[in-house]
């Protein structure tokens, strides 16, 4: 009778056993509302060609950043939300390119943000001019010369003077030496490098002075000259110019030679803007950083003009109970303490 009875005790702790383990199995297959992880976003960029700058893809104020090493794509895991999405690019401080993207994103709809980069150089027309003077000047035709007018009184003719226009020279000289007399002619970038000159009646010839004066965002690498030189006669400087009154002659083919370390070309803009921009990128960048940050979080600058914009921090590991192995526990517990108590009831019902 004992073994029949212990017999029964091992069957009902068997069967509480078997049931905890088939609840906790069932468990696996439901999805609890509790989640001790984030959710993995993709941020990407679609880039025109010769596109290098760096950018800066705010969510909720927390930057990450993207650039041509990571082929402009990452991924990150954020917490489950919705997102408010600012895009800056502090290395294009010239503002050559625009940036599109949403303006939100919400975890639960979508986890990619692509962000759409335009080049609004593409479509600039040959030689248009820009702040730092990429391109030489074309188009001059539509300026009017600058009139110098040297003739003091007396009976004169014109000289008209064409040179070739630099983006980087605000302004050249030009000399012309008569009897006794060098007139110093400035052939300024505001009116195209022309100049119409009323000079007294006479013989004129030219001098190989020059001097150069830059635009403001130009800088001149170190130990440069200047020459003049005619572009249809090189290396034939120094001509003539008999000005008779009344009547018109033409200079159109001046050009700027610049001299360095022994060699000789025709001066270049782009060195002389490229310089400048070189050596003062990195203020450059941080001003124009500072001032997107401002247009972007006005809400986050005081008068201070501090940043107080919080820094990106991963998603948080916060301990979460793992409520399908606690369940399991318990009900493996209610099992021993079940089958325990229905022995002792046996028990004490022995006669």
């Amino acid at each position: 009778m004992k073994v029949k009875k212990f017999g029964v005790c091992l069957l009902m702790i068997f069967v509480f056993s078997a049931i905890g383990t088939a609840v906790a199995l069932a468990m696996e297959q439901v999805s609890l509302p509790f989640s001790d992880h984030g959710v993995t976003v993709s941020i990407q960029a679609d880039v025109p060609d010769g596109f290098e700058e760096d950018m800066e893809i705010y969510l909720n104020g927390s930057p990450y950043y993207l650039s041509a090493v990571s082929g402009y794509h990452m991924e990150t895991e954020l917490e489950p939300g919705k997102y408010e999405i600012k895009v800056l690019s502090y290395s294009d401080f010239i503002g050559r390119y625009s940036f599109f993207a949403p303006e939100a994103l919400d975890t639960e709809i979508d986890r990619d943000i692509t962000i759409k980069v335009t080049d609004t150089w593409e479509d600039r027309e040959e030689g248009e001019a820009h702040e730092f003077g990429e391109e030489e000047q074309d188009g001059w035709e539509e300026f009017e010369p600058e009139l110098l007018d040297f003739s003091d009184g007396e009976p004169y003719g014109t000289i008209l003077i064409d040179s070739e226009p630099y983006g980087a020279v605000r302004n050249a000289s030009f000399c012309l030496v008569g009897e006794g007399k060098v007139y110093e002619i400035p052939l300024k970038n505001d009116y195209a490098g022309c100049a119409r000159v009323r000079l007294p009646v006479g013989m004129y010839y030219e001098s190989g002075t020059i001097h150069v004066e830059l635009a403001e965002n130009a800088m001149a690498p170190d130990g440069i000259s200047y020459l003049w030189q005619h572009r249809d006669n090189p290396g034939g400087w120094g001509s003539y110019y008999q000005v008779e009154e009344g009547k018109t002659v033409k200079i159109s083919d001046l050009m700027i030679m610049m001299v360095v370390d022994g060699d000789i070309a025709e001066l270049n803009s782009n060195a002389f803007f490229s310089r400048k921009m070189v050596e003062n990128r990195e203020y450059l960048m941080e001003s124009h950083h500072q001032k997107e940050l401002e247009s972007a979080f006005p809400e986050s600058y005081g008068e201070s003009q501090e940043r107080t914009i919080a820094s990106a921090e991963p998603v948080k590991e916060v301990p979460v109970v793992d409520w399908k192995e606690i369940l399991t526990i318990v009900i493996g517990i209610t099992a021993m303490i079940a089958a325990g108590g229905l022995a002792i009831w046996h028990r004490q019902r022995k006669p």
